[in-house]
């Protein structure tokens, strides 16, 4: 599948496709088919997930690497999951959205999103929770790459009309 916008991402694309994965920064619609259960296993997200690291550039590509979960059927659903992953030195701006929004934390130490301008350093374990139109902000000067799950209610707020 070509990438017009993104051609240095085209192999990337196609391998999160093969995994029911979207990079928000595709913003690709697709029929949703009907809903099924799925499972993604550590052991294959965290390989793709370290190559988005390497091949997805702040800023460049994008202002966040975010991997959208495409639970089959759920297209519309009222939540929207996605992995995140910031590697070290990289930092993503302060910014706020209507949307209400938790941070699972899954592998790394050293990074901290700010809420509000007060520091939440990120632990393996630990849940974050933003509530909506809250500023926030993610830094990274730990050693390591920091990897999270994010969910948010952004579906439902689009659907609504009210996501800014």
């Amino acid at each position: 599948m070509a990438d017009e916008k993104f051609p240095h991402l085209t192999a990337l694309h196609e391998k999160y496709e093969r995994l029911d994965l979207r990079g928000l920064w595709q913003r690709a619609s697709r029929n949703a088919p009907e809903l099924k259960p799925r499972i993604w296993h550590w052991s294959e997200m965290q390989p793709i997930l370290e190559e988005t690291l390497r091949t997805v550039r702040l800023p460049e590509d994008t202002d966040q690497r975010v991997i959208g979960l495409d639970v089959p059927g759920l297209s519309t659903g009222a939540v929207f999951i996605s992995y995140q992953m910031i590697n070290p030195g990289e930092k993503i701006p302060s910014h706020r959205h209507t949307p209400a929004q938790m941070r699972f934390i899954v592998k790394g130490t050293g990074a901290y999103t700010t809420s509000e301008g007060e520091p939440m350093f990120m632990e393996p374990g630990d849940l974050l929770v933003q509530p909506n139109w809250t500023w926030h902000g993610t830094t990274n000067p730990g050693k390591e790459p920091v990897f999270w799950v994010d969910i948010q209610d952004r579906n439902l707020v689009n659907y609504l009309g009210a996501f800014r």
